[in-house]
Order: C-alpha cells, then sequence, then structure tokens
C-alpha cells in the first residue's frame, strides 16, 4: 500500500502546467511557461500531525468571527439598533452560534 502511495506522490511531481502569458494586447505572440506542480503535502485520507490541526482551527475561527460579527454588525446598523441595545446582542449570539452549528455539521456531515 505504501509504495502506491510512492508511485502516486511521484506521479504529481511530473505533472507540468502550462501557462500563457501575454506580453502585451498589440503582439499576437504568446509566452509559453512550463513549471512543475509542487507535491500534494496531505490527500484526502490523510490526517495532518495535531500542531498543524490546531493552527488551522485557530485560524478557521479567528476567520469565521471576523465575517460573522461584521456582517452582524452591518445588520444591526442598517436596522439602526443602538450600539448598547439587546437586539445587537441578541444578533451577535445567533450569528455566532449558527458559525458554529454550521461547521459542526460541515465537519460531520460533509463530503470527503
Amino acid at each position: 500500500m505504501e509504495k502506491g502511495k510512492e508511485e502516486m506522490t511521484n506521479d504529481m511531481t511530473e505533472v507540468n502546467e502550462t501557462i500563457q502569458l501575454y506580453n502585451d494586447e498589440s503582439s499576437d505572440e504568446n509566452v509559453i511557461v512550463k513549471r512543475e506542480m509542487p507535491a500534494l503535502t496531505y490527500r484526502v485520507e490523510d490526517t495532518p500531525p495535531v500542531m498543524v490541526t490546531l493552527m488551522a482551527a485557530i485560524q478557521h475561527i479567528l476567520i469565521c468571527f471576523t465575517s460573522a460579527l461584521s456582517t452582524a454588525s452591518m445588520v444591526a446598523d442598517a436596522a439602526c439598533v443602538p450600539y448598547d441595545g439587546a437586539l445587537r446582542s441578541r444578533i451577535f449570539c445567533t450569528t455566532l452560534f449558527m458559525t458554529g452549528l454550521c461547521t459542526v455539521l460541515q465537519t460531520a456531515l460533509g463530503v470527503r
């Protein structure tokens, strides 16, 4: 089984990608550049080390919080909710709860 993974990794490093770069719009010449694509670090079935998983989880949480709370803040501002209003707190709490619920559902039921 390990031999099959090693062969797949070697096949991935041999794949070349062609990129077309245009010098300028007035020229009809295309420059073709070939480069090797890097091998995949992890496949779908692989499990990364614990530290990599924890760092990715923290990064995911920070991105989710900022995007979810900024959207909730814009919605609350559009609804003219005061900054110390209970409705603004409720919108924030509901947004964070639904973000967490969606993350759990994607993890548990998502396509792998």
